[in-house]
């Protein structure tokens, strides 16, 4: 088993299919004692993505974390299909080590429709480019940038990517963002 990060994004999500929906993935020895938690949401996606048509994309995921995972253990991940509709499909994934379920996730997969396509971006005032940022040290795959906290503010802000390498598969860039989603939840 790996010891360390794989270097690659791909060959982190990289899961062995054992059968139609169950998948088995690695996971590195972290420096904190635990699996990474973004991690096994990431491997989680790609093992529900993987039983879905291609014409369905990442449309919404909620995780929800039961143990901490133990590092250089595979982790098994079962995939229930709950629905196969001509314009959503739905999973749910458990993913399980010795101990038991260590993640539960469930996905929502939809059908790219012709549709007017709108995002807005409200950022704060005053936010500094990431390249103007020192690079956190972090051991787990990914260029984080953190924006220094104002005193007495209840918030966390970061610039943060993987790095090159992931490709045009729109899977592949959504578990990256869920891998990254996991770094900083606690510091707000």
């Amino acid at each position: 088993m790996p010891s360390s990060v794989p270097r690659s994004f791909a060959d982190l999500i990289a899961l062995q299919q054992t059968d139609d929906d169950t998948f088995v993935g690695q996971t590195p020895d972290y420096p904190w004692g635990r699996v990474y938690g973004g991690q096994v949401v990431a491997q989680s996606l790609a093992a529900a993505a993987a039983t879905v048509a291609r014409d369905h994309f990442v449309h919404s995921l909620h995780a929800y974390f039961v143990l901490g995972g133990v590092p250089l253990e595979e982790i098994s991940f079962e995939v229930d299909r709950l629905r196969e509709g001509r314009s959503f499909t739905t999973r749910r994934v458990v993913a399980r080590q010795s101990s038991g379920a260590i993640l539960n996730l469930d996905a929502s997969f939809q059908r790219i429709e012709t549709d007017v396509e709108i995002q807005e971006t409200n950022l704060p005032p005053d936010l500094p480019s990431p390249e103007a940022l020192p690079e956190t040290s972090w051991p787990g795959l990914g260029d984080v940038r953190e924006i220094p906290h104002q005193p007495g503010s209840a918030r966390s802000q970061m610039w943060m990517r993987i790095g090159s390498g992931l490709g045009d598969d729109p899977v592949v860039h959504a578990c990256a963002l869920a891998y990254l989603s996991d770094h900083n939840p606690m510091d707000a």
